[in-house]
């Protein structure tokens, strides 16, 4: 098996321009300064794309590379060289790369991104013309082209050996799932069960999706006991898994697994928050019971120090902000404007404290990420 994430095309046609541009800026710069090349080219691109009432030709025809450029993050400059200063960069096509790996003997299996594997999820006036195409990668093309798709993350197999029905039905029916960031019945009623996707977005019935949400909040569950439960059709269920899954709401629970893996994450990750609270570059845990890393940032880790020592309130706010400020670091507003007033700074700790204390921290503990706290 072969999986692959790459650029594609036509999402970077406007991105593009953006990177001949800065290869030729960084070819002629101080590789001291990285940073440079990336300023030099957003200053001499922009004027070129015109104003959003008079738009040049660069700008009439690439309408979406000003707000390609405004979210370019100097901040993210690891990210950035990773991404444009690679010399043999170049987005595809989706038939493209296909073809390369046809050649290869590797034949396409499907989607890693769960929700793009759904036609149905396409836009009703997009699936006719799409859905009617019966050739596989003319139908990937022209979804691509739709959806203006500027990323894929597909699956190749060599030798095709498809499962039967018989056994594709059984070995479904016995994957587990279990409850990650799930967001509670009532904020997700209120949000209409909305997930973002390359298709749109995608309304969920909170009378179907709730049920399935609320019986996975209470425990890990089977896609069969999940089917027993809600009533539905193997296909609507799958779909909407894949998009909790996609949304980062619940995760595959690893069963046995996990928990022969508890004992070396819960060992592990003190050692990652030390290291996390000493300002190193580090920002995950180890969540055993679903088999990744999950994010933490450096406010959470010293609030969780500052409990374990039974600081609460007022006390606990003030050794935080006491380490924050010992790094170097600014503490940030809801806006991600930093925050000047002492008070403020107070306020915003107790408030983040409140909320990692009543959702972040029993996530952890229940995926084995940290042990129960102890009985006294």
């Amino acid at each position: 098996m072969f999986y692959c994430s790459y650029n594609s095309q036509p999402g970077w046609l406007g991105r593009s321009a953006f990177q001949k541009l800065y290869a030729l800026e960084r070819s002629r710069s101080d590789p001291a300064t990285p940073h440079q090349p990336f300023l030099r080219t957003i200053e001499r691109l922009r004027p070129l794309l015109g104003t959003a009432e008079q738009p040049s030709p660069l700008g009439y025809s690439l309408p979406l590379l000003a707000a390609d450029l405004d979210s370019i993050d100097l901040s993210h400059l690891d990210y950035l060289c990773g991404e444009y200063a690679n010399d043999g960069w170049q987005p595809l096509y989706v038939a493209d790369f296909h073809q390369r790996c046809l050649n290869h003997k590797l034949a396409p299996l499907g989607t890693a991104t769960l929700p793009e594997a759904f036609d149905n999820l396409l836009a009703p006036s997009l699936q006719g013309p799409i859905l009617e195409e019966r050739n596989a990668l003319i139908r990937q093309t022209l979804i691509d082209l739709a959806t203006n798709k500027s990323f894929r993350r597909d699956l190749f197999v060599k030798g095709l050996d498809p499962l039967t029905l018989q056994d594709c039905e059984q070995r479904l029916a016995g994957l587990k799932f279990v409850a990650y960031q799930l967001p509670s019945l009532a904020d997700a009623e209120k949000g209409g069960f909305t997930f973002a996707t390359v298709f749109g977005k995608v309304q969920g019935d909170p009378a179907i999706y709730g049920p399935i949400a609320q019986a996975l909040a209470a425990g890990p569950r089977t896609i069969g006991q999940l089917q027993e439960l809600s009533g539905q059709p193997t296909a609507e269920l799958l779909m909407i898994l894949s998009l909790f899954l996609d949304a980062g709401w619940i995760s595959f629970d690893r069963g046995d697994m996990a928990r022969k893996a508890t004992t070396t994450a819960r060992a592990c990750n003190p050692v990652l928050m030390e290291l996390i609270a000493g300002g190193r570059p580090y920002g995950h845990l180890l969540l055993p019971q679903i088999g990744t890393a999950g994010p933490i940032s450096l406010v959470e880790v010293l609030i969780y120090r500052a409990m374990a020592d039974n600081l609460k309130g007022v006390m606990l706010a003030t050794c935080v902000l006491m380490g924050i400020e010992q790094l170097g670091v600014h503490l940030l507003a809801n806006d991600n404007k930093p925050i000047d007033d002492a008070d403020k700074k107070i306020e915003r700790i107790e408030a983040l404290a409140a909320e990692f204390s009543a959702q972040k921290l029993p996530m952890l503990r229940r995926l084995g990420c940290l042990p129960a706290p102890q009985q006294r």
